[in-house]
């Protein structure tokens, strides 16, 4: 678990900063952390999750660009997956949230594979600027953001 708990934190920090990702949810980055620093020891859990700066089409391409990850909706397990949420009607997610259940892979080998899932889908790198992880960026349009349900 301690793996799996520092694989998320590195993904979470990098996604972050990355350009086709409008919002990361994860205890471990944003005005969260203080909160989750008191509550949480050994880390902040194997799940994350995120959202493309785009439509549903560039989600699933995202999910379907990587090699290392797996898509699959049973997460836990030693390897790494994700998937896209907010594919069924009675969903609250954003149609561009996509789960990550961070696996024991190495940490580096993971966020290669999903910046270069990210970039292929969206054509947009990983961000160049030393913004804090977690900082507010601008979304492109109201979403649930924040809600229980996101994540």
């Amino acid at each position: 678990m301690p793996r799996q708990c520092a694989n998320a934190q590195a993904i979470a920090e990098h996604l972050a900063r990355h350009d086709a990702v409008t919002a990361v949810h994860y205890p471990g980055v944003g005005p969260a952390r203080a909160v989750a620093d008191r509550q949480m020891r050994g880390g902040y859990g194997p799940v994350l999750s995120f959202e493309v700066d785009g439509d549903v089409a560039i989600a699933d391409a995202v999910v379907r660009g990587a090699r290392l990850l797996i898509a699959g909706t049973s997460f836990g397990g030693v390897v790494s997956s994700w998937e896209r949420r907010g594919r069924w009607a009675d969903e609250t997610a954003p149609d561009t949230l996509i789960r990550v259940s961070a696996g024991i892979e190495h940490g580096d080998d993971l966020i290669a594979d999903i910046d270069r899932a990210l970039t292929t889908a969206t054509g947009r790198g990983p961000e160049t600027s030393a913004e804090a992880p977690g900082a507010a960026r601008p979304r492109p349009s109201p979403g649930s953001v924040g809600s229980p349900t996101a994540t």
